[in-house]
């Protein structure tokens, strides 16, 4: 998402809920990943914004307005076919297009072999209600799209995806005004001064958008393609790895693909609060302080208006043992190695300070704040966000055609694919594996694979559950409360079945995070979106019977 957004406007604009003429809510479900956004949401459908939800599932938001069920990994039609509508009924927005946009024709050409009958087939939703739902994000405006931050990245179209969405922002020109997309200001971080290792971090070379753009680096390889690095020994040879705050045997497609390459390493070290089941491979395990036994800073977008939270956190209590805060670990190391003089700092406040020095901060300053913090800027509209120079791709418009994608062997323009193994690409693997699965569901008990130690949380969900529709349940012999096996064409996993007339016929949701039912172990690496090396994950064809 970040990624397909800097491609296109050369920045990440973030989306404006108050004011919005309408909301596409697009695989998403914010009540339990994002409450705050969940309540601004509702206050904006309130004032009366237009809401409509884009999932396989009827999460709460979606009884607020119209909602359609797309089947998973069909997204990228429905929002080829919105363009298709938009541009073809004249319902874009000629002028900002013309002043703003770049390659506006060529989409224009592109998009009429995608029309609402094509997307209606793939994608399991009538072509009316495609059409009804591009007219109103045209004419309610101004628009806004707002997409889970990983559900629609987790499929082999999922740059293809954002990018499709950044395009209907635009020719809406919903872009920049309150209520659309927006620019946001951004807290300036100074980087550390010292010599960057020679070659470049694994997974770039296949990827290298994740490494850089334009020339702006971004100091970070791909971490999907890490076992394969470990077990292959390609680029390079890896023999040690250091993981900080990382469940990747629960929390990555692939788990047992992890699993192998992490015991394979001549060390494995954790530095983590708990012993999870990535670091119970360790071969030795550091425990760490948490966020209240030691004093950092605080950044969040969670406020009105994105703009953002800069506050202090300051350490409550001493921590416990021999629990060390990160500062405390990386700056004793690299003393100990001999490169103390990158890290001079002697105290957590004064890297703080160091951090937040051309902001004209200080820890002492923000310790006298009565919230510890500050809303970091202003949000800018219309002529004022848009400026002189409001989009620093090269062309210095939003690209809809790129060039950069183009010149990198991709798609320029978002382009349809199904996913590699689907029931429109495989059919006779279908036939076998009736039920799409999505995984990585949120549980509002709990964050990823943290929290289900403590009873109260847990009593609430005490147990990883598939969820299906009750017609679905009965086609495959099945029924609520039985013990299940679910099985990809990599593994399979047992746990409880619950049905559900809030997901759509033929699907199967099941949540991550679980050690008793690692739902990744039913995913692969094997297919990934071509651009940033993200696996698929939702849309998996598996099969569900009775343990």
């Amino acid at each position: 998402m970040i990624r397909a957004r800097m491609v296109t406007f050369g920045r990440f604009p973030f989306e404006d809920i108050e004011g919005a003429g309408s909301i596409l809510l697009w695989g998403h479900n914010p009540s339990h990943s994002d409450p705050p956004k969940s309540r601004r949401i509702l206050e904006a459908v309130r004032a009366g914004t237009e809401l409509i939800t884009i999932n396989p599932k009827r999460i709460p938001l979606a009884n607020q307005g119209k909602h359609l069920k797309p089947r998973p990994g069909s997204d990228l039609a429905i929002a080829l076919a919105m363009i298709n509508i938009i541009v073809t009924e004249g319902l874009y927005d000629r002028e900002f297009v013309a002043k703003y946009a770049l390659g506006f024709d060529r989409i224009v050409e592109h998009v009429k072999q995608y029309t609402p009958e094509w997307a209606a087939e793939l994608s399991w939703v009538s072509a009316e209600d495609i059409r009804e739902v591009a007219r109103t994000f045209a004419t309610k405006k101004p628009g806004c799209i707002i997409q889970g931050t990983c559900a629609l990245g987790q499929q082999e179209a999922g740059f293809q995806i954002s990018r499709a969405f950044s395009i209907l922002q635009t020719i809406t020109g919903s872009i920049y005004g309150k209520g659309s997309w927006i620019r946001v200001p951004m807290p300036y971080w100074p980087r550390l001064d010292y010599p960057l290792p020679e070659g470049q971090p694994v997974g770039t070379e296949d990827y290298p958008i994740h490494w850089e753009l334009w020339g702006r680096n971004f100091g970070e390889g791909q971490g999907i393609s890490l076992p394969n690095a470990i077990l292959d020994g390609k680029p390079y040879p890896i023999e040690m790895v250091f993981l900080n705050a990382g469940n990747f045997v629960l929390t990555q497609a692939d788990s047992q693909r992890f699993r192998e390459a992490f015991q394979k390493l001549e060390m494995f070290v954790v530095m983590d609060v708990r012993m999870t089941e990535t670091a119970k491979l360790a071969h030795i395990v550091l425990p760490a302080a948490t966020f209240l036994e030691k004093t950092g800073l605080g950044y969040s977008y969670a406020v009105t208006q994105g703009i953002p939270y800069l506050c202090l956190r300051p350490k409550v209590v001493e921590p416990p043992g021999e629990c060390w805060s990160e500062f405390k670990f990386w700056t004793t190391l690299a003393q100990r190695m001999g490169y103390g003089n990158y890290f001079p700092w002697r105290t957590e406040e004064e890297y703080v300070d160091y951090e937040v020095k051309d902001m004209n901060l200080s820890t002492e300053k923000m310790r006298a704040m009565p919230t510890h913090g500050l809303l970091y800027g202003e949000t800018k509209y219309g002529q004022e966000a848009l400026g002189s120079k409001p989009f620093p791709t090269p062309s210095q418009k939003i690209e809809l055609y790129s060039d950069t994608l183009e010149k990198l062997g991709y798609h320029p323009m978002p382009t349809y694919y199904e996913p590699t193994v689907s029931p429109v690409t495989a059919p006779g693997v279908f036939k076998e594996y009736p039920l799409i699965l999505v995984s990585g569901d949120r549980e509002a008990q709990f964050s990823h694979s943290q929290m289900r130690e403590i009873q109260k949380l847990r009593a609430r969900a005490p147990e990883p559950v598939a969820t299906v529709h009750p017609d679905t349940a009965r086609e495959q012999g099945l029924a609520d409360g039985d013990m299940v096996e679910v099985e990809s064409q990599h593994a399979a996993i047992k746990l409880r079945l619950k049905t559900s007339v809030d997901i759509m016929p033929g699907v199967i949701s099941i949540p991550h995070g679980w050690a008793e039912a690692n739902v990744n172990e039913l995913t692969s690496t094997q297919h990934r979106d071509p651009v940033t090396g993200i696996p698929h994950l939702k849309g998996i064809l598996v099969r569900a019977r009775k343990a």
